[in-house]
């Protein structure tokens, strides 16, 4: 594959598109560790099930905010680097697509719990 390097142009929307997945991530891990501190904090007072839901869900976004984190550092290599644009792109997207799929499978858990715990 030929080396090629991405316009100055186009390595601004690749840092706005960085910046924005990290801010997203880190958001969703720290509306996370929120909800674990507010789920520990009403375990004894709540019923355990509710308690052992909300920490599913926390952990949940969590973890869906670590995995679009993953991204960003290949995203900030192109803008960095030279000579691995392309590579650093689809490594960037592999990543993203991996994310989505997991965050796919996860609310749709989260929605058959949901259902399963209100049958309950």
């Amino acid at each position: 594959m030929s080396k090629y390097e991405f316009s100055q142009e186009q390595n601004k929307l690749i840092r706005s598109v960085a910046i924005r997945v990290v801010t997203q991530a880190v958001l969703l891990v720290l509306i996370g560790l929120t909800a674990v501190f507010q789920t520990v904090a009403i375990f004894k007072t709540a019923p355990l099930l509710n308690s052992m839901i909300w920490l599913v869900h926390s952990l949940v976004l969590i973890t869906v905010g670590i995995l679009f984190f993953r991204p960003s550092d290949n995203l900030k290599k192109i803008i960095t680097t030279e000579g691995q644009d392309i590579p650093e792109l689809i490594t960037a997207l592999g990543e993203l697509s991996f994310a989505w799929k997991i965050t796919s499978i996860l609310v749709i858990a989260i929605v058959v719990l949901n259902i399963v715990i209100s049958i309950i």
